[in-house]
């Protein structure tokens, strides 16, 4: 992946190389379970993905919390708080998403805070 800073111009310093894969899931496929060890962070390509959620002694929410569509994500909170996921992602239809280990990602938000700290 490779950062534009924001005036647009392609930067070597902001080049940051990321293992991401691709994979598909049918309709109906379950992606991530609630309570679910946090593995990696999702982007959606094409296709929607529900996020549900059963009430539970952490939280009384349940039911639909949101849909995610193409260029929307999903699975960042379990890796940055460390916590188990907390509710469950599944693919309304077809669904192809961008998938991120949990390594690429600490190491795209290390990056991302060294960047920052360049300016």
């Amino acid at each position: 992946m490779t950062l534009v800073d924001t005036d647009g111009h392609w930067n070597q310093r902001d080049q940051v190389s990321l293992d991401i894969s691709a994979f598909a899931n049918l309709r109906g496929g379950r992606g991530e379970g609630q309570g679910e060890e946090g593995d990696a962070f999702y982007i959606i390509v094409s296709g929607k993905v529900a996020i549900t959620r059963e009430a539970d002694e952490i939280a009384n929410l349940q039911g639909l919390l949101a849909n995610r569509n193409p260029g929307e994500s999903f699975g960042e909170r379990a890796l940055m708080l460390d916590e188990p996921r907390f509710a469950t992602c599944s693919s309304v239809n077809t669904t192809r998403c961008l998938r991120l280990e949990r390594q690429g990602f600490e190491e795209a938000l290390s990056n991302v805070d060294n960047l920052m700290g360049e300016q």
